[in-house]
């Protein structure tokens, strides 16, 4: 079996803890610890076929209205994504992190604490440092407040830095010599920042996501079968890691065939794309209860409310602008435009709710959940934005433990079928895409039955 991309990571670690009397309410909690970790990324070209060059030219009847007679098939593979030596990569890193975490009691009922953590990348992505602080009051045995602000970050992973692949598809375009618009074979690329294409269309070295957020939270509980916790947080990400748009256009054609790759005719790269801001808060209820004769109950009510907003946009580069200054980029093709911007603001649902049913009694269990997932957008570069409502996906299992070590057990994911609205951007040909990106699985339901053995 032919394998397409390897990723290993080796980690050493060591946490040392002690407390320590210092005269307060109760004694100071140290926690000290290290990491050395070593991360390597590899690719491996596929099979020959998919990428090696093509000698075929288009013959009358080959398509049904003959647009491509006399041109030379696409190199890659269509309908594929293929890697090839090109894109090959083998690259690692080594990664040096060490903390230190203190925890102190100026009170029985109240609890400070605060944290610093280093790391140091060796493939440059940075030094960065993170500070977090984080506090608990209990002001009875049924409430408390508790509260955390704090600075993190996030290097670019490897996949980031190393993966590139390419794509054989087939894209329209209008012909002026026949005045229709015409199917075509096109070879779009994946990119690294280090590469000869990322070059020549602008791409920088990834930098590091830095973080800085805030939390305020509340727990009740007015009974011991009962607790409630309410968390609201706020989150500023900086420099936010994604793909750029699909850059194509006669002017990129002619800057990528100036330099010997004809072959290319789309590519994008990771950038540093965005900062954004988050607002939400998790409600959270848990209630257990004992039926007697009739078993055990449990019950789970969960909801998330979040929303992103963009704050910041990178520019885009000047290698993609000509000398009069006007754009490079073809019709429909921004280097990244609202499409991506609605992926981080509108595609995921702002809002979540998780209802769940645990009972038992004897060798019998039940479970139900019901999850809501509330409406979202799937922005388009044309602006034709699509909107998919709120939906509710139920599971359901009931199990038996038959014997000491063998349980039985049927269930559904998805017990009623549902699925997103058939309004996406698809592809009328292959019937792709209507669903759209959809939160849970667009497949359908799945229904299962099941033995488990423990030993």
């Amino acid at each position: 079996m032919r394998r397409n991309l390897v990723s290993r990571q080796w980690t050493h670690n060591v946490d040392l803890h002690r407390e320590v009397e210092i005269g307060l309410a109760k004694p100071l909690q140290i926690s000290v610890g290290g990491e050395y970790r070593l991360d390597r990324f590899r690719t491996f070209a596929g099979d020959p076929l998919a990428y090696q060059p093509a000698t075929y030219r288009f013959q009358p009847g080959d398509q049904q209205y003959d647009w491509n007679v006399g041109v030379t098939a696409s190199p890659v593979v269509q309908g594929a994504i293929v890697l090839s030596p090109a894109d090959e990569a083998d690259i690692g890193r080594k990664v040096y992190a060490g903390y230190v975490d203190l925890g102190i009691y100026p009170l029985d009922a109240w609890y400070i604490g605060a944290a610093i953590r280093a790391e140091h990348y060796s493939d440059g992505s940075g030094s960065p440092v993170g500070l977090k602080l984080n506090s608990r009051y209990e002001v009875s045995p049924a409430f408390a407040i508790r509260g955390t602000v704090g600075t993190g970050f996030r290097a670019p992973s490897l996949t980031q830095i190393g993966y590139a692949q390419t794509d054989g598809r087939t894209s329209s375009f209008f012909n002026a010599a026949t005045g229709q618009t015409e199917l075509r074979p096109t070879v779009a690329k994946l990119v690294t920042a280090d590469s000869t294409v990322g070059q020549l269309l602008g791409a920088k070295p990834l930098k590091a996501e830095k973080t800085w957020n805030a939390g305020l939270g509340f727990v009740f509980t007015p009974a011991p079968s009962l607790s409630v916790t309410l968390d609201g947080y706020y989150i500023r990400i900086k420099n936010r890691i994604e793909r750029t748009g699909r850059l194509f256009g006669t002017g990129i054609s002619a800057i990528l065939a100036a330099n010997g790759l004809s072959d290319i005719e789309q590519a994008e790269y990771f950038i540093n794309a965005a900062d954004t801001t988050t607002k939400g808060f998790d409600l959270v209820a848990d209630y257990s209860k004992s039926l007697g004769d009739l078993g055990k109950l449990g019950l789970t009510f969960a909801f998330n409310y979040s929303k992103t907003k963009v704050t910041d946009v990178v520019a885009t580069p000047s290698q993609l602008f000509g000398p009069t200054g006007a754009s490079l980029l073809g019709a429909g093709s921004v280097f990244f435009g609202g499409d991506k911007i609605g992926e981080l603001e509108v595609l995921q649902p702002h809002s979540k709710l998780v209802s769940t049913l645990n009972w038992s009694k004897g060798i019998f269990g039940l479970s139900l959940t019901a999850t809501r997932y509330g409406k979202y957008t799937q922005r388009t570069a044309a602006g034709d934005d699509r909107h998919f409502g709120a939906k509710i996906i139920t599971d359901a299992s009931i199990s038996a433990k038959v014997t000491k070590f063998a349980t039985l057990s049927a269930g559904a994911t998805n017990l009623f079928d549902v699925r997103p609205e058939t309004n996406g951007p698809g592809n009328p040909q292959t019937g792709q895409g209507y669903y759209g990106p959809s939160p849970f699985n667009p497949a359908g339901g799945y229904y299962y039955g099941r033995i488990a053995l423990a030993f």
